[in-house]
C-alpha cells in the first residue's frame, strides 16, 4: 500500500515516516524542501 504524508519533514511527518517505513511504500512531500503540490509538471511520486 502507498502513503503520501504531507509535512514529512517536520517533527511528526519524520517520525510517522519513520514509523510506517517499514511497512508500506512512503510518498513524502513537503512543501519546506521546494515541492508545490500545485505544480502539476514537478514529479512527486
Amino acid at each position: 500500500m502507498k502513503i503520501f504524508i504531507t509535512g514529512s519533514s517536520g517533527y511528526i511527518g519524520r517520525e510517522l515516516v519513520k514509523f510506517l517505513n517499514s511497512r508500506y511504500q512512503i510518498i513524502e512531500y513537503d512543501f519546506a524542501s521546494g515541492q508545490d503540490i500545485l505544480d502539476y509538471e514537478q514529479e512527486i511520486f
